[in-house]
């Protein structure tokens, strides 16, 4: 792995759990940032995501808007076709709800092959009414 800058483009789906049980996430994100050495990366990125929930009240399916914004650390751990990696996100998320927004929090581990990823991983949304715990995967690119 070349020092330099390094950005991956990824799509992913997760599902609710405890609080947040009926509720999805259709996620795509954006992280760029600089490949310190051959084996750590730090960055920042933007996560633009599409919610999907059960709504109670009317039995039907209600959509939001979430995305978070954070730094993001990342450990390659061989540097071969075929490399393992773990990550971890931290930062601030927005809603198109006004009373919705609070920290964020990331970590997952997966596998890179070339220029594609496939990972595994979990979520958590702080805010002052609840906490929002996810359970997802991811494939994206790098470049």
């Amino acid at each position: 792995m070349k020092r330099g800058f390094r950005g991956f483009g990824e799509l992913s789906a997760q599902t609710g759990f405890d609080d947040a049980k009926d509720f999805y996430l259709l996620q795509g994100s954006l992280t760029g940032g600089y490949q310190i050495n051959r084996m750590f990366f730090v960055g920042g990125g933007v996560a633009p995501s599409l919610s999907m929930y059960d709504n109670d009240w009317t039995d039907e399916i209600d959509t939001g808007f979430v995305m978070p914004i954070y730094g993001a650390f990342r450990a390659d751990f061989i540097d071969n076709t075929i490399s393992p990696f773990a990550e971890i996100r931290g930062g601030y998320y927005i809603t198109d709800d006004s009373d919705a927004h609070g920290g964020y929090f990331y970590t997952g581990a997966g596998c890179r092959f070339n220029h594609f990823s496939v990972s595994a991983g979990y979520s958590l949304y702080l805010d002052d009414h609840f906490n929002c715990s996810f359970a997802g995967v991811k494939a994206g690119f790098e470049f």
